[in-house]
Formats: C-alpha cells, structure tokens, sequence
C-alpha cells in the first residue's frame, strides 16, 4: 500500500472516529438528565410510576437512536465481511473436505497397522516367531505415529445395553459422565487415535 493510500486511509478513520464520537458523546448529553433523574428515582405513588415509564421510554429512544447510530457503521462493515467469507468458502470448504478425507485415510492406515501388531504379537506369542530381536524390529516397522495423539472419548461397544437415558444417544452426556468415572453399560472410556496435523 502506497504512503497516500495509507494516509487517505488513516484520516478518514480519524475522521470517522471523531465523527462517531461527536455523535456518541450529543446522544450521552440528551441522555444525561434521564440517567440522572432514573439513577435517584423513587416510586411512590401511580403518578411516580407513570412518571418512570414515561422517562424510560425516552431514555430507551436515545438508545434506539444509539443503536441506529451503530449499525450505520456496523452493518456496512457486516456486509464486507459477510461477502469476504462468501469469496473464501468454497476455497476453505474445499481444504477443509480434502483435510477431512485425507484424515479418514490416516486413521483407516493407523488401524490397518493396530490390526498388523495384533497379529504380530500373536505370532510372537504362539511362538511363530522366535527371537525377541525379530518381534521388536518388526514392531517398531508398524509404529507409525506421526501426526498421532491419543485422545479420551466415548466408544460404542454394544448398543442395545445402552440405558435408556442415553437413548438418543447423546454422546454428549455419555462422554461427560464417562469421563466422571461413572458406568454407562454398552460403552467405555479409551483413548482412540486422532490426527493432529
């Protein structure tokens, strides 16, 4: 941006703000008496009551006043930003789809190489594999975890044991009163891989 863009710029924010506050400052000066006079008020018979709707009426039309106001300046700047995001969205819903598909892919890799260390282990176990040496090269071939934290949530194990205040079912509530250390049948609290890139 050019030193003239920026200083054309710069006064006619300056310009703006001391206009706005001119106008902020004439709307707390008709204000000021009903404050003052609403601040001390007592009610004490029908009329003071007819006299304190009466004043909070005015005083709600400078706020409405003030709000007008406001939205001369807020509601272009909602517009700009409004049609800013409509530019950008179907840029950001189109990263946001492929990082969605391409995390799908990681996770469904992670549990191909969980099942691989399964059957590892079993091998190793049943004594197909012999030498501890072999079990942990080959192991630490499917430790793969780049981009990998483990986090808590709620994982179905058998629905229909469900109770039925969780019917819905409401993860929700689930996950909060699983992670609270209560029993919730039909579900438990492990750690299950997620990417975080």
């Amino acid at each position: 941006m050019s030193k003239k863009v920026k200083k054309a710029v710069a006064t006619t924010t300056i310009k703006d703000r001391v206009s706005t506050e001119v106008v902020v400052k004439s709307l707390e000066k008709n204000a000021a008496p009903l404050i003052r006079k609403l601040a001390d008020f007592k009610i004490k018979s029908n009329d003071d009551y007819s006299k304190a709707v009466e004043l909070t009426k005015d005083l709600k039309n400078i706020a409405k006043e003030a709000n007008d106001q406001l939205k001369t300046i807020t509601d272009p700047l909602k517009k700009a930003s409004d049609a800013a995001r409509d530019i950008f969205r179907p840029f950001l819903n189109k990263v946001s789809g492929i990082e969605q598909a391409i995390k799908i892919a990681m996770l469904d890799w992670q549990s191909k190489l969980i099942e691989k260390k399964g059957a590892l282990a079993e091998k190793f176990e049943s004594g197909e594999i012999k030498k501890a040496s072999t079990y942990l090269k080959k192991e630490a071939e499917l430790d793969h975890k780049e981009g990998v934290r483990m986090i808590w949530t709620a994982v179905e194990i058998n629905a229909k044991k469900t109770p039925r205040e969780y019917l819905i079912p409401d993860e929700t509530k689930i996950k909060a009163a699983l992670k609270e250390g209560k029993k919730v049948e039909g579900w438990e609290w492990k750690q299950v891989p997620n990417i975080a890139i």
